[in-house]
């Protein structure tokens, strides 16, 4: 259905980018090539999101990704066919321009070129914040936190690698995956290299993660998989360092099992700080009226692709950052990796430190 729901959006762009880029060509055999060519890359991206969630074949990886970047590729070139458009209406210049065309054509080659760099960039991302230290006994405490991996199989293991050995870098006292971590719908025999990976992460007082939406897709249970890389996953429970703080993790929207904030929030201790985890960035009014210290995020990507950054600003309260509502910290980070095309034109590939300071 989202397939269906997503050509059906992109339909009338395509239709405007064919209509108003017929003048760059004379001839009608240039015309129908185009319309072709078009019609491929438009009918690319949904093709392999439904290939790369239904063939298990590691080996396809590279010919899945080449059909994702059609999807940036037609929405800048939207952009840019608009853009034109404007100038047109303003200057009055001749479409019939070789050199429009090749302005027009490489532009969003050139963008997605960018996009695709940027997206195995990672940034580290430093916060500092205080919050009541209760009955523990911590003066400070070193968080270090990333989402939305979206691992698949070995494709993924030098991101992965290279997020391990920053991670362990920052010399963190507790690191926090706040779900999107494995693709719920890929379990095959390439999982234990993941798992092997996941094992080094070092910290002081473990490493603990939470579901979100990606993990509930398939047949496949993944707790399995976060116990054999040595994490502990909290699936609406929560743990306690002794003299320390609560660790606290929500399941996602998607699982029936996901209690009401109200109900989870009673089962907690009060007596030391709360630190909650929560894949997607939701129930903040909730929260704040609450014994929650920090509460750490995903799901966002910080919209990933401009201008859809926009579109997550609008929907969540705290698309990408940090911000403090009463005595509570919500941080959201833009992910590690992103869901479909590997391009990022807006957000980082992003691990969070927060320098916690009890008083």
């Amino acid at each position: 259905m989202f397939r269906i729901i997503f050509f059906i959006t992109y339909l009338p762009l395509l239709v405007y980018v064919y209509w108003r880029c017929l003048g760059l060509f004379k001839h009608q055999r240039h015309k129908r090539i185009f319309l072709y060519v078009l019609l491929i890359f438009a009918l690319a991206f949904p093709l392999f999101d439904y290939l790369a969630h239904t063939i298990k074949n590691s080996n396809l990886d590279i010919l899945i990704q080449i059909g994702f970047y059609t999807q940036p590729y037609l929405l800048y070139l939207f952009f840019l066919v608009l853009l034109v458009d404007i100038g047109q209406l303003i200057f009055r210049y001749s479409r019939q321009n070789h050199y429009l065309a090749l302005v027009i054509f490489m532009t969003p080659f050139l963008i997605v070129l960018l996009g695709a760099w940027k997206y195995n960039q990672i940034k580290v991302n430093y916060y500092s914040v205080e919050i009541p230290k209760k009955e523990s006994s911590l003066k400070k405490l070193r968080i270090v936190f990333a989402s939305d991996f979206h691992l698949r199989g070995k494709s993924e293991l030098n991101t992965l690698s290279n997020f391990v050995k920053i991670t362990n870098e920052l010399k963190a006292d507790l690191v926090l995956l706040p779900g999107d971590i494995l693709e719920g719908d890929h379990h095959d025999s390439e999982r234990p290299l993941l798992e092997e990976e996941l094992k080094k992460l070092q910290s002081n007082l473990g490493v603990y993660a939470v579901l979100g939406n990606h993990e509930s897709y398939g047949k496949y249970i993944v707790d399995d998989f976060f116990k054999k890389s040595n994490i502990m996953l909290l699936r609406d429970h929560y743990t306690t360092i002794p003299q320390a703080f609560t660790i606290a993790g929500r399941d996602d929207l998607r699982f029936k099992s996901r209690k009401e904030f109200e109900l989870f929030h009673k089962e907690l201790p009060l007596n030391l700080p709360i630190i909650l985890m929560d894949h997607r960035p939701n129930d903040f009014q909730k929260v704040k009226n609450d014994d929650i210290a920090i509460q750490v995020s995903g799901h966002t990507h910080n919209g990933q692709i401009f201008p859809f950054n926009y579109i997550t600003r609008a929907m969540y309260d705290l698309s990408w950052g940090h911000k403090q509502e009463d005595h509570t910290h919500f941080f959201v980070t833009s992910g590690l990796r992103g869901w479909g095309p590997q391009v990022r034109t807006t957000g980082d590939a992003e691990i969070i430190v927060i320098d916690v300071t009890l008083k």
